[in-house]
């Protein structure tokens, strides 16, 4: 009896991995359009899309094809993979359009949002600083103290903004005064498309009408007290400061109380709006009141994560 079960068992066991491994990956259909920005919407006819499937350790274009008259495409995923990622692209006035990231798990059709493509221009009216925010780490034994920046900058116009030359940005801010070992973060814009010259961060990449980018970067500041420049009119000013001795000035600044994070404790103020010209100072105790938890130099996406995870659990208070 015990081995005819065995047997029945064992027979189930390989009857199902011989159905597994017949079964294929289930294919899916993406549909969607293209449009052209402005005051109707108008659809894009004979435009390229290529629909791209990101995975770990590799992926690539799966498919591609054009719009048709009403600027609708279609397209195939022969075999959708429930661990990466898709999205369709579009090139338009020599600028890359993406489509939100597609949901296919469990699915044969996935509706894409539309595209919406721009003409482009050099000019236009200006960037505009929607949001700013500063998270300023306790100093670290050489004195030097980490900073790492958010913004958020939206294109108000109705074409995408694109660099004339190499030597004229799309849009800069202002930093610190004698800030040290910038580099660029990730953010909605390539990190290869900011640069810094002198105190200013240049922004070159094509910047959209609508939704707000938003850029990372970090630097190091030394002395006990940071000046702010607002060189352009700012929407909000966010800091987060771990250090119970900070004391903001030049502005009014809401205080938001403090907030502990992964073992840290940061004080939360916000400003805004402000205009171009405010003087925004923090002053600090000149020795740490904490020596032994000195935070060493925060750099890449885990101070990010930190300092954006902050962000949304104030904004979201406040709401």
């Amino acid at each position: 009896m015990r081995r005819d079960l065995g047997r029945r068992a064992w027979g189930v066991v390989v009857l199902a991995s011989l159905m597994s491994a017949s079964l294929p990956a289930q294919s899916v259909t993406v549909t969607g359009r293209v449009l052209h920005g402005g005051a109707d919407d108008r659809p894009v006819a004979r435009q390229v899309v290529v629909l791209h499937e990101s995975r770990r350790g590799g992926g690539g274009p799966v498919d591609s094809t054009r719009t048709d008259a009403a600027g609708r495409y279609r397209l195939t995923i022969p075999r959708a993979d429930s661990t990466a990622v898709y999205l369709v692209s579009t090139l338009f006035r020599d600028v890359a359009y993406f489509s939100r990231e597609l949901r296919v798990e469990g699915r044969t059709l996935s509706e894409a949002e539309p595209i919406v493509v721009y003409d482009t221009t050099a000019g236009g009216p200006p960037m505009r600083l929607d949001r700013r925010l500063l998270t300023l780490f306790q100093a670290g034994k050489d004195g030097g103290r980490p900073v790492l920046e958010l913004l958020e900058i939206t294109n108000p116009g109705r074409r995408t903004r694109i660099a004339a030359d190499t030597a004229s940005p799309v849009w800069t801010v202002a930093l610190p005064a004698g800030a040290m070992g910038w580099e660029a973060g990730e953010g909605d814009l390539s990190p290869q498309a900011l640069r810094v010259a002198g105190d200013l961060v240049q922004v070159f990449a094509p910047i959209g009408p609508g939704a707000p980018r938003q850029i990372s970067f970090h630097y190091s500041l030394t002395g006990s007290t940071v000046r702010i420049p607002v060189d352009q009119w700012t929407k909000e000013l966010d800091l987060l400061v771990e250090d119970s001795t900070a004391v903001p000035a030049g502005a009014l600044f809401d205080a938001l109380g403090s907030h502990d994070f992964e073992g840290r404790r940061f004080t939360a103020y916000r400003a805004g709006p402000l205009d171009a010209g405010t003087e925004v100072t923090v002053r600090f105790a000149r020795a740490p009141m904490r020596p032994e938890r000195l935070v060493p130099y925060v750099a890449g996406m885990a101070g990010l994560a930190l300092a954006w995870g902050l962000w949304v659990a104030l904004r979201r208070k406040a709401v």
